[in-house]
């Protein structure tokens, strides 16, 4: 973790993980293509939002992204937050990037439903919707407890 910087004019936390592999199995490990960046920014009323951002390198197995998810993302979810005696689960967040999941497909929905189940998170793009010039749904944003500010 890194000390407080602004961002937009918010003060901002920033931190970003990696899948963790011991060294001798990173060069046949296809995991070490996932990555997550984080920004906990903090409102001038006081509010906090995580907003993360990652990349999954293509060719991912859905249940290793999943994994992946579950594993950099425990802190903020119900689980994590009781485990950790805090209210982590209901930060806002928004989670955005490059899944490399075709999320047109009903392949996608092992992902979305760990999602929303475990982090509460909606998406809020149409998984109809190209993102991408060769006419793919890969990239995709989710957010969970976001309120307007004006």
């Amino acid at each position: 973790m890194h000390s407080p910087r602004s961002l937009f004019g918010f003060d901002c936390l920033l931190f970003a993980g990696r899948e963790q592999k011991h060294p001798s199995q990173r060069a046949s490990d296809k995991l070490a293509g996932l990555a997550t960046v984080f920004a906990q920014c903090q409102m001038e009323n006081g509010m906090k939002n995580l907003i993360v951002a990652l990349y999954i390198s293509p060719n991912q197995k859905l249940d290793d992204i999943i994994n992946f998810l579950h594993h950099s993302l425990f802190p903020y979810t119900r689980g994590g937050a009781s485990l950790l005696r805090n209210s982590n689960n209901e930060i806002p967040m928004i989670l955005s990037g490059d899944f490399n999941v075709t999320f047109a497909s009903d392949k996608s929905l092992k992902l979305v439903e760990f999602l929303k189940d475990k982090l509460n998170l909606s998406m809020k793009n149409s998984p109809q919707t190209s993102t991408t010039r060769s006419c793919t749904t890969v990239d995709e944003v989710f957010t969970r407890s976001l309120i307007s500010v004006e």
